[in-house]
């Protein structure tokens, strides 16, 4: 049995690449590996720029090509700007078979105008149309550092619950299954189009 405050297991240990470095995304691999996945994280700048993130989380520091083509599951956690740089480098390393969770969020401020999503495009949808592959939106609506402290074993009454969307239902399945291993319950939110709810 798990003490309290720490996650169960994975049930099926995943390959996860995180893209992305900054506070969400070495929070996110630091829990993952504490659910026994495998994780990868990578920025824009390269794995020498990781050393110190690989020495506090536990993720394998790589480069994003080689990150994405060997994950089950990759997670974007960079600010909606940084989508786009990424499309010739995600369409061509995506496998089929591969799932992406969404766990950005927009900000106007810091992003800039984005003008599918100023005109009520759900952010998920715009990020699946710009990479031509299916979308999860997934662990965006928790602050970074409330994914570690706010995990607590299955049945406790203070559980968070995170909503989980896609049109996909067996990739919802696994990302709910991830969501759940990490300390948290998860429940579907419904189809990637009502993802805007989950927006900030």
């Amino acid at each position: 049995m798990a003490a309290t405050g720490e996650p169960p297991k994975a049930t099926i240990p995943r390959q996860i690449a995180i893209i992305g470095a900054g506070v969400v995304g070495t929070a996110l691999a630091t829990q993952l590996i504490h659910a026994g996945n495998s994780v990868s994280i990578s920025n824009s700048r390269g794995p020498d720029s990781l050393r110190n993130v690989e020495r506090t989380t536990g993720a394998k520091a790589m480069d994003t090509k080689r990150a994405v083509s060997e994950a089950d599951v990759v997670i974007l956690a960079v600010p909606m700007s940084g989508i786009p740089p990424l499309q010739p480098l995600l369409r061509t390393s995506l496998r089929p078979g591969t799932i992406l969770i969404d766990a950005c969020n927009y900000y106007p401020t810091r992003d800039g105008n984005i003008r599918p999503l100023d005109e009520g495009m759900a952010e998920s949808v715009w990020i699946s149309k710009t990479f031509s592959f299916p979308v999860v939106k997934a662990l965006n609506n928790i602050v970074a550092l409330n994914i570690a402290s706010s995990a607590k074993p299955k049945g406790s009454s203070k559980r968070v619950a995170l909503p989980v969307s896609g049109d996909d239902n067996k990739s919802v399945a696994v990302v709910m299954e991830l969501v759940e291993a990490m300390g948290f319950d998860a429940f579907n939110a419904g189809q990637l189009a009502d993802s805007w709810r989950q927006q900030p």
